[in-house]
């Protein structure tokens, strides 16, 4: 762990300390930045999708509210008693 807050804390101040560059990003790259970045967010909220009931059950337990899965039959039985 330590090593990779030194590694971070270098970056950083490597990145801080950049001298000006004059460079160009044409078209090509920046699409290629945009697409990276919108798979980034669609990566995020396919992950959210996929353990979704993982954090809501982790998010109950957190505040201490205790909420018991329905099964199959028991959704079934509620949606014909309305």
């Amino acid at each position: 762990m330590l090593i990779i807050k030194l590694v971070f804390k270098f970056v950083f101040t490597y990145l801080l300390f950049i001298p000006v560059t004059y460079a160009y990003i044409d078209s090509g790259s920046g699409s290629i930045i945009v697409q990276t970045m919108i798979a980034g967010v669609l990566s995020i909220a396919f992950a959210i999708k996929m353990y979704w009931y993982k954090l809501k059950a982790a998010f109950f337990k957190l505040i201490g509210r205790k909420k018991e899965p329905l099964t199959i039959s028991e959704e079934h039985d509620e949606s014909e008693s309305e």
